[in-house]
């Protein structure tokens, strides 16, 4: 009896461990509560219907009541609401913007003289509370260039590729797209992990001109999808950011990282290793491929762009750093 015992002790320990599977996600919402044009129950019932693992509620500076939406639209574990707050403030005449992630309790947003101290206090600010900032739209009219994000050293988040239409994120007439800036601040050293939204506002209307949902999300390398595991993964790097191009795998060894796309129908793709000042140290067109370092590199990271133009972007890992790196498995 004593060894039957053991042996369903073992069993049942074994079936309850959770092992890491990935989870889609959009962490940037919002709903009628501030200038959506929709309720919070239709929103999250899109992103349900449509696949999605998560949805953050970011309405500007008003938390959304997330225990009512988990009651309704929760799918035993298989779907989450989590409470997010677009702390939103303005300096400078430009705005300044943060996401909170995981929201516990109310936050307030803070204006200050100059867009750094802004920028500074409330990721400070998000921090106390226990939530995890995320630097918004940096190029939304031009608001936070590189001499205001390199001095932010708080703060692991920053939105490359925001799908509203009117943020910039390629950039123009002399100024640096989203992209270019992240790799300008890994390049001095800052470990930055790249987010990718929707900045949805619209499900009314389909259309270019509209921040429609569906564009833009992160995909999220963790054990279990509660809000405080989906948060700590982010501030991780345990992610990978999309609009339309889905990868099977990314690990990296200490040496060697490697990247695995889903491929199908007529698609092609092409893989770009990036390495500082956002130079391509390595382009191929396989669905497996993978990069040696050689120990020079200060960071290296991954974009797939497929053949309609839709792009998958893995978090920077940084060769001989003594802290901890994503995708190590």
């Amino acid at each position: 009896m004593k060894q039957i015992f053991i042996v369903l002790l073992l069993c049942t320990g074994a079936a309850a461990e959770a092992l890491p599977e990935w989870f889609k996600g959009n962490t940037h919402t919002h709903t009628d509560l501030s200038d959506g044009d929709s309720g919070p129950d239709a929103v999250v019932e899109w992103y349900r219907a449509h696949g999605y693992h998560f949805v953050v509620i970011t309405d500007h500076n008003r938390t959304a009541d997330v225990r009512t939406l988990n009651a309704r639209h929760g799918s035993n574990g298989g779907f989450l609401v989590i409470a997010g707050n677009e702390v939103t403030c303005r300096s400078e005449g430009k705005p300044v913007h943060l996401t909170a992630l995981n929201v516990r309790g109310r936050l307030r947003s803070w204006s200050y003289r100059t867009r750094l101290e802004t920028l500074r206090e409330n990721i400070t600010r998000i921090r106390r509370s226990g939530a995890s900032p995320v630097i918004c739209h940096p190029n939304d009219n031009w608001a936070l260039n590189i001499s205001i994000l390199e001095r932010v050293r708080s703060c692991r988040l920053i939105e490359i590729w925001n799908q509203h239409p009117e943020v910039n994120n390629t950039g123009g007439g002399g100024m640096p797209g989203t992209e270019a800036l992240w790799d300008s601040l890994l390049t001095r050293g800052m470990r930055l992990y790249g987010v990718a939204c929707d900045d949805m506002h619209h499900m009314r209307e389909f259309s270019p001109e509209k921040a429609n949902p569906g564009r833009g999300w992160v995909q999220v390398w963790c054990e279990r999808l509660t809000p405080g595991e989906i948060t700590t993964a982010l501030e991780r790097g345990d992610f990978y950011s999309s609009t339309g191009v889905v990868l099977r795998d990314i690990r990296y060894d200490g040496k060697t990282l490697r990247v695995s796309v889903r491929t199908g129908g007529p698609l092609r793709h092409t893989v770009e290793y990036i390495g500082a000042n956002g130079r391509v140290l390595r382009k191929t067109h396989t669905p497996e491929s993978e990069y040696r370092m050689n120990g020079n590199e200060r960071y290296t990271r991954v974009r797939v762009t497929d053949s309609n133009g839709r792009r998958a972007w893995t978090q920077p890992v940084f060769p001989g750093s003594p802290d901890a790196q994503p995708y190590v498995r």
